[in-house]
């Protein structure tokens, strides 16, 4: 089954994760702390790990997806 990319009216694309216990609950109290929205945390969040990504300064190794996924 393919992934379907949703886009508003503008062509910003929308994602849906899900997290791990907890996950959330850090994030909200993140963005509390700062006085900021979730949405704002978690689009800073993606920013800054592609940009250490693109940079050389973070270098993830994933396992092989098992097979049939």
């Amino acid at each position: 089954m393919g992934r379907q990319k949703v886009k508003n009216s503008n062509g910003v694309g929308r994602l849906t994760v899900t997290l791990a216990p907890g996950q959330r609950e850090m994030l909200e109290a993140i963005a509390g702390e700062n006085q900021v929205s979730l949405a704002f945390v978690t689009r800073k969040m993606l920013s800054d790990f592609i940009n250490a990504h693109r940079n050389g300064r973070l270098r993830l190794s994933f396992a092989p997806a098992p097979k049939g996924k």
